[in-house]
């Protein structure tokens, strides 16, 4: 690929065409653009456009949009649903001689789904027919769109065979397109793949629309579901090499590090460490009043997201069915998982008989499975259709339950960009809605009978053993079943209650103590080891001659080392401070009046068994005292 080139500043703009079979869209785009997108043999041998084609058309304005051409055969609906998705202008095209056909319609039905917001129409092939008859043709028209969102579009007589209206369905084009906001680019980046192939001189190439985000150059990527990675070795836009690309844009991807047999249509291109492939959705459907069966959880249906074809099932939360013409809330299983976002846009179609059945948009990505409970469910997850950001993400923190939603993850939770899902949550914060622990935020209302729990638990372990200082996170965890450690510091910060110390908790009125029996095994405990100072008992000698089991005898000792009472010297021996205050200062000694001290000479000094006297040279080492020097000790020479 060529020098980068200078596209202009307009944002980028797609285009797809819609309408029934011969109704004059591959020649309109001809026309339009001087390029014809039926670029495969059998397609210009049968003289109807099979695969997706693509063109791109300057507007008198001198702004710059990709066209995508879809089939129009019912046949191929699926790969014009996959030319639907993520384009931000429909040109739907009606042949005046033929008028609405089935396909007209259905291709309507499918923009409609997919959230298509302005349009352009075309009566094309105009100079087949008188006046009149153009006249019925539009008011058909216009009654077709008139519940849809081209129901205020301009509609424009043409003729590709004569060029007439051309320059007029240009500017209106321009027109709508100057009403179309750009899409926001802080969003995590997502390329919808629908074409991959191998290119002579670059090797693997990769065309989509770029749903969301930006890419350039030398990014590194995963290909989705496969979850290869690749690098991108070049860009292009309408046959012109670019640096970087902004969302919107139709976009060639040389791909560096993968081959075409890896990446295909219906993958996905993102960044690593991005997305993960989902295969339970929540989802808003509505169903097609004119020709879907009523959905149920036994219907084969096959989800179309992108240029993605995946089959599944629906499962409404609220009834056994979605009745034609309705709309629901309801989870969908997919056999293979996908790359969504809240938000996202996607049709439903039976594959055998292949028929549009509806379609909708993506509430929730991934777990948790509901329930079917009627309208508590639908209650429950009814703030998850709402246009406000915080009531979406605060029925997310409500459904992610005791999990969470880490910081990282909220836009992907949420579908809106990292900023505005940042600034929602910490609003939540603030109203109390929401808490956070770490970097994991929690809905509020989860904290307070967990706080009781955590109290409960705490105010048990304390009675049991009072010498403890905390309960460790570990434990706690354990416990109260909690997934991790954010969500005990949210908990904690809801009460006074409770404190974290260390890497543990507390009540807040919790004073170690030893008294009773615990004083008591203290004393004997501390006078076992004054009998042998140099050579105690092991830990578990100790509990034996005490008559004591180790799950009693281990948290005293602990607290004894707490308290600086016993030191831990080896894996499970344990001495009183002033035996080894000795053991220094009678070390000392000896190498200030000679070069080394062997290990022989230690035993001797205290009549040791190697076995006692290993573990006490270590930790001689290990403080500074000595240092080993092959199979003897010297003394550290203190400077200054």
């Amino acid at each position: 690929m060529a020098t980068p080139v200078h596209l202009g500043d307009w944002p980028p703009l797609v285009i797809s065409t819609a309408g029934h079979i011969d109704h004059g869209k591959t020649a309109l785009v001809r026309a339009l653009t001087s390029i014809d997108t039926d670029r495969l043999p059998e397609e210009r041998r049968r003289g109807i456009t099979i695969e997706l084609g693509f063109a791109h058309l300057t507007l008198p304005s001198g702004r710059t949009a990709a066209v995508v051409d879809v089939p129009g055969h019912e046949r191929f609906v699926r790969h014009m649903v996959a030319g639907a998705q993520g384009v931000d202008l429909v040109l739907l095209v009606v042949a005046a001689d033929d008028g609405v056909m089935e396909q007209t319609r259905e291709h309507l039905e499918v923009c409609d789904l997919l959230g298509c917001g302005a349009g352009v129409v075309a009566i094309t092939k105009a100079d087949l027919a008188e006046a009149t008859w153009l006249d019925l043709v539009e008011q058909e028209v216009r009654d077709l769109v008139a519940p849809t969102f081209l129901a205020t579009a301009p509609i424009v007589r043409c003729s590709a065979a004569t060029n007439t209206g051309l320059d007029d369905l240009r500017a209106a084009l321009d027109r709508v397109a100057a009403t179309i906001a750009g899409r926001a680019a802080d969003r995590p980046l997502r390329l919808g793949v629908d074409r991959c192939f191998t290119l002579h001189g670059f090797g693997t190439v990769a065309t989509g629309t770029l749903l969301d985000g930006s890419l350039a150059v030398g990014d590194r990527l995963v290909c989705l579901p496969a979850g290869v990675e690749a690098r991108v070795r070049g860009l292009e836009r309408h046959n012109q090499p670019v640096a970087r690309l902004a969302a919107g844009a139709r976009a060639a991807v040389n791909l560096a590090g993968v081959a075409p047999s890896q990446i295909g249509r219906g993958s996905w291109l993102c960044h690593p460490d991005t997305y993960a492939p989902e295969r339970l959705l929540t989802v808003e459907v509505t169903t097609l009043a004119r020709t879907a069966p009523p959905l149920t959880g036994r219907l084969g249906l096959r989800l179309h997201l992108s240029a993605a074809a995946v089959g599944g099932r629906v499962r409404p939360l609220a009834g056994r069915e979605i009745a034609p013409g309705a709309t629901a809330i309801a989870q969908l299983t997919l056999a293979s998982g996908v790359v969504a976002l809240p938000g996202d846009r996607f049709v439903l179609r039976t594959p055998s008989p292949a028929a549009t059945v509806g379609g909708g948009r993506i509430l929730a990505i991934g777990p948790p499975r509901l329930r079917p409970k009627g309208g508590a469910t639908v209650a429950a997850i009814q703030p998850l259709t709402s246009t406000d950001p915080d009531d979406r993400l605060a029925c997310c923190l409500a459904l992610a339950d005791r999990h969470g939603i880490a910081a990282g993850r909220l836009p992907y939770t949420t579908g809106l960009a990292p900023g505005a899902a940042a600034a929602a949550a910490e609003r939540l914060v603030a109203a109390g809605r929401a808490a956070r622990g770490s970097a994991v935020y929690f809905a509020a209302a989860l904290l307070p009978p967990l706080a009781i729990d955590l109290v409960t638990y705490l105010a048990r372990r304390h009675a049991e053993r009072p010498f403890e200082g905390v309960v460790s996170l570990p434990e706690l965890l354990h416990a109260l079943h909690l997934p991790h450690a954010a969500l005990v510091e949210a908990v904690v910060a809801t009460t006074v209650e409770v404190v974290i110390e260390g890497s543990g908790a507390r009540l807040a009125s919790h004073r170690v103590r030893i008294d009773g029996s615990q004083a008591a095994l203290r004393d004997r405990l501390l006078a076992l080891l004054g009998v042998t100072p140099f050579a105690p008992p092991t830990a578990s000698e100790a509990a034996t001659v005490l008559g004591v089991a180790m799950a009693e005898l281990e948290p005293l000792l602990a607290h004894l080392g707490r308290t600086g009472e016993v030191m831990r010297i080896g894996a499970d021996r344990y001495y009183l401070p002033a035996a080894i205050v000795e053991v220094e200062r009678q070390v000392r000694t000896h190498l200030a009046g000679h070069p080394s001290l062997t290990v022989a000479e230690f035993k001797a000094l205290f009549a040791l068994t190697r076995r006692h006297a290993i573990p006490l040279l270590e930790h001689l080492d290990r403080t500074g005292i000595t240092r080993r020097d092959g199979e003897v000790r010297r003394a550290v020479e203190r400077r200054g």
